[in-house]
């Protein structure tokens, strides 16, 4: 494709609506009409066969349910099911991630407690999304007790198989996954669409913001540290000073020791300070960015379905025209009457299944830019409100620690030099 056609197609669709979808341009969102909380995380049994449960309290006025407020107690699995179950049938949407696994770490308690939060945040951009909100299973999830939801889940997963059709679906994908292979170099010199243009856009969007979450995160991380690091110098230096204080003559100088005790102490609770500041930087920052680098993946995630759609609608097509083909073969030739006819239905079947993959493309292309656009939107939202909490923190944290050493200068300002004894030198006599 030459510069200017390039151009040109790149001026149709940022022009088109999904392009204005994908900037972010009419979103949508009904809003969080649910309160969800995810509390009191508790530990059962031991070992590798140890797993943690919360308690989701929900609180609604929506219709769908059958009260105003609820509780249930799930454990991670149930979770890790629910987001299953909404990537698989809804194709295109970016669902929310979850936290990831930690068999080493998952009965601790500061990691129970990261992915407390973490889950709540799951259920809460579920909540707020204007399709996964409204989803059955979401539902019963949040309302249903832990036996009547897993006689839910056994009923979907009875019927994903059916729909599915067990092994033989199996072999269809794995059958379909060579093909894929085989024919990828034909596939990219197709010729694109305005969506496939912009669909290229978005992924080369999402490969570059990838890398600079990545370091972005490792550099917060860094700077925790480095906080709990100062932390624990500041303490030893006030501990320090504590003991100087100590040495200092009472009687010749109590106003240097009241000083130098005032800055080890001072010191220790500038330590305390330090601390907490970097606890809140880790909570209240790190792991929200490291909340996004999941969201990129769940981003990544509807880019594959979107691929595998394409794919389909292109293997569709491929196949309704080897059908026409062999169709044509024989059509009308005499004595083939019934290889004719056969080839008529297969070419029939081909073309209605080719109408049922052009409309799950159009309809997963759809749902993929609006969803992206809905990401964009959210992100800008997102990142200004940690920023602004960071900036925040660091005034705060800055303010606190000027007053405290601000306490301290009376207490050095007291401090005057005490003239120095000088020795009797006039002469004596002998």
């Amino acid at each position: 494709m030459s510069s200017s056609s390039s151009s040109e197609a790149s001026t149709k669709a940022d022009a088109s609506p999904a392009a204005r979808v994908v900037r972010g341009e009419g979103s949508d969102n009904n809003g969080n009409i649910s309160k969800i909380q995810v509390v009191d995380p508790q530990q059962h049994g031991s070992g590798v066969n140890s797993y943690v449960s919360y308690k989701v309290n929900t609180e609604t006025d929506r219709k769908q349910f059958d009260q105003s407020r609820f509780t249930v107690v799930k454990r991670y699995s149930d979770f890790d099911w629910l987001r299953q179950h909404l990537v698989r049938t809804y194709p295109g949407v970016i669902v929310p991630p979850l936290p990831e696994k930690s068999v080493m770490k998952k009965t601790e308690s500061s990691f129970v407690e990261m992915r407390r939060r973490a889950l709540q945040t799951f259920l809460n951009r579920i909540a707020n999304h204007e399709v996964l909100s409204r989803d059955e299973t979401f539902r019963r999830f949040l309302q249903d007790s832990a036996d009547m939801f897993a006689l839910h889940k056994k009923t979907v997963e009875e019927v994903n198989d059916t729909k599915s059709g067990g092994l033989a679906s199996k072999l269809f994908t794995s059958a379909t996954s060579a093909f894929r292979s085989a024919t990828r170099s034909t596939a990219e010199e197709r010729p694109k669409t305005d969506d496939d243009l912009l669909f290229d856009e978005v992924v080369g969007y999402i490969g570059g913001l990838t890398p600079q979450l990545a370091n972005v995160q490792k550099h917060t991380g860094n700077l925790v540290l480095s906080g709990k690091e100062l932390s624990s110098a500041m303490f030893e230096f006030g501990e320090a000073f504590k003991v100087l204080g100590k040495s200092e003559d009472q009687e010749k100088a109590p106003k240097l020791a009241k000083a130098l005790a005032a800055v080890g102490t001072t010191a220790d609770g500038i330590s305390a300070t330090t601390a907490e500041t970097a606890q809140r930087i880790n909570v209240r920052f790190l792991e929200q960015v490291k909340d996004y680098a999941r969201m990129i993946t769940a981003v990544q995630g509807a880019i594959q379905q979107r691929r595998e759609a394409q794919n389909a609608f292109w293997e569709a097509q491929e196949d309704l025209d080897k059908k026409e083909q062999a169709h044509n073969k024989v059509a009308g030739v005499a004595g083939k009457e019934g290889k004719a006819a056969k080839a008529r239905e297969e070419w029939t079947a081909a073309q209605e299944a080719h109408e049922a993959a052009r409309r799950h493309h159009e309809k997963v292309t759809a749902t993929f830019f609006r969803e992206v656009g809905n990401f964009k939107g959210q992100k800008v939202q997102d990142f200004r409100a940690m920023l602004l909490d960071f900036i925040q923190l660091q005034i705060d944290h800055s303010k606190k620690v000027e007053e405290d050493w601000s306490r301290v200068l009376p207490s050095l300002e007291e401090i005057v030099r005490e003239p120095e004894e000088t020795e009797d030198t006039s002469a004596t006599s002998v």
